[in-house]
């Protein structure tokens, strides 16, 4: 649930293959989780092809987006001002020296500590946090 109390799923998609994913923002047409009305994907400028697996998180005024770049298996973070963008990379590679093979990050931030707590699973589907 975004701050202005609109519904949005982030996924990935490509024009019929398995290569040039992209990440795209669909929003629910109320904040039902079972509606069956979706708005027509928004592909999140700045994130590019070839990412999988987008989490954001909002805090403040800034979207967090923390992605796997299928080219060279890394989770990398950049930010943007909107949900769907323009995003930039804050973060490539092992930026955060969480090494390879991981995928399917997820963040929670805890409000009573300040803090983001992180989880993604490794190649062998091991939950990391």
């Amino acid at each position: 649930m975004d701050s202005n109390g609109s519904l949005n799923v982030i996924v990935s998609l490509s024009p019929g293959n398995y290569e040039n994913l992209k990440a795209y923002a669909i929003t629910a047409a109320n904040s039902n989780l079972a509606s069956t009305a979706w708005s027509a994907p928004v592909e999140l400028a700045g994130i590019g092809s070839n990412y999988i697996d987008t989490f954001i998180v909002k805090i403040g005024s800034t979207y967090h987006a923390f992605t796997k770049y299928e080219t060279t298996k890394y989770i990398e973070y950049a930010t943007a001002l909107s949900l769907t963008g323009p995003y930039t990379f804050q973060g490539t590679g092992d930026w955060a020296n969480w090494g390879s093979w991981v995928e399917g990050p997820a963040l929670v931030f805890r409000t009573s500590s300040s803090e983001i707590s992180r989880h993604w699973r490794t190649s062998r589907y091991r939950t990391k946090s």
